[in-house]
């Protein structure tokens, strides 16, 4: 497949889709920034213009299809400044790019072309192929996919192939259950093969439990496992339960160098609670115990923003975070604020601190500023500009500066009735 194709099947998906939906949405967002970019002992500055397009189609006009869409994302950059020696001053990808449906009476769900596949053991696996969903009696539920791995800016690797799909189970509206799989190739070889089952309960209105395992038939070991127990006591109060294990070095591709130095196993075990006392103060917190392959530790974490009126047009916050584990250690501090003036101009500020634990090039601390303001001067357009300052073990002083144009479009067709 060429280096363009996937492109030029996005643009015939897309025009088509102007032309007969019945309802279009496009978003483009254009970004132009400076940063400092430290290489070769030196301090280089780099000027990369963004141009970012979403177009999305309804409600297309196709027969025995219902639920159709047309999805496209992508991106394109042209960058100037100080460049890496055989860098591309001009570059782009697409992000998706597919057109979705139902038909046999919405009984067959499909969706061709670039997408991201999240059931089961997929984990959000990038894709370009099909991916089929079958609802069948009895509250059984059939998937299946299948395509070429997505490499980036259109790359493909000769041998490239994943397949996989998903069985579920709903025979009540409190359970939901599955089994699933996936194989992916890389190079003509099996980089990833894991079969795993889900689950998910309701137990009345106020408690969801959740729990996912995951094999490595591969490795012939777990690659995740998780158990989550949500209690929603109150509107204003949720607390959650969280036991987790994770093998990192199983989530890197077996041909990248970089699957060596990863850990073998992450364990995690704590909870995370959101808390309303009264309508303009949010608490969020979270405390887990952590057992890596360095040893036992823990990190914890706390954050509060109070809204100053009743409009929420002043808002102030603080958080802090810790994490201590035998390897490395880190403690973190950020107050913020937002201000509307008026409905149209919006202004934040951001100061975050991290005191880091080994030290960094001899630095111990990370301290950045940062402020914005967005302006909705039009409708349909808005723009942004973010200032940046501070400094980092990587740089002793670092700034930066964004500017962001934001236009979103709304199209509504009326079908025209022959009399």
């Amino acid at each position: 497949m060429s280096r363009t194709s996937p492109l030029v099947v996005a643009l015939a998906l897309a025009l088509p889709a102007v032309a007969a939906g019945q309802t279009v949405d496009a978003t483009a967002l254009t970004l132009l920034s400076g940063r400092q970019d430290p290489r070769d002992g030196q301090v280089h500055t780099v000027v990369p213009a963004f141009e970012d397009i979403w177009l999305t189609a309804r409600d297309l006009d196709i027969p025995g299809v219902t639920g159709t869409k047309i999805v496209v994302s992508g991106w394109g950059m042209v960058a100037g400044g100080d460049l890496i020696d055989g860098s591309d001053n001009v570059t782009g990808d697409l992000d998706v790019g597919y057109i979705e449906g139902k038909v046999l009476d919405r009984r067959l769900f499909l969706r061709l072309g670039r997408q991201l596949v999240a059931s089961g053991v997929a984990r959000n696996l990038q894709l370009d192929g099909l991916d089929a969903v079958a609802r069948l009696p009895a509250g059984f539920t059939v998937e299946v996919y299948g395509g070429v791995p997505v490499a980036p800016r259109f790359g493909y690797t000769y041998g490239s192939g994943a397949v996989g799909g998903r069985l579920s189970w709903r025979p009540t509206r409190v359970f939901e259950g599955g089994v699933s799989f996936v194989e992916v190739l890389d190079d003509g070889r099996a980089d990833r093969q894991e079969v795993g089952a889900d689950a998910r309960v309701f137990l009345g209105d106020q408690v969801t439990l959740n729990g996912l395992a995951a094999f490595s038939a591969i490795e012939a070991r777990l690659s995740e496992a998780s158990l989550r127990a949500l209690w929603q006591a109150r509107r204003n109060l949720e607390v959650t339960l969280e036991a987790n294990r994770v093998a990192p070095d199983l989530f890197v591709s077996r041909n990248s160098i970089f699957s060596v130095f990863a850990e073998d196993n992450r364990d995690e075990l704590g909870t995370t609670l959101f808390f309303r006392p009264v309508p303009r103060l949010r608490l969020y917190g979270d405390g887990f115990a952590v057992n890596d392959d360095s040893g036992t530790g823990g990190r914890a974490g706390l954050r509060a923003a109070l809204a100053l009126d009743g409009e929420n047009a002043t808002t102030l916050g603080a958080e802090g975070r810790v994490l201590a584990v035998p390897a490395s250690r880190y403690v973190q501090g950020r107050l913020f604020g937002a201000h509307r003036f008026g409905k149209k101009v919006t202004a934040t500020l951001d100061c975050d601190a991290v005191w880091l634990d080994p030290a960094i090039n001899a630095q111990d601390l990370s301290l950045t500023f940062a402020g914005t303001v967005g302006w909705d001067f039009s409708p349909g357009w808005k723009a942004l500009a973010t200032a940046l300052t501070g400094q980092t073990p990587l740089l002793e002083w670092r700034t930066e500066v964004m500017g962001k144009l934001v236009y979103n479009y709304d199209y509504h067709a009326t079908k025209k009735v022959s009399p």
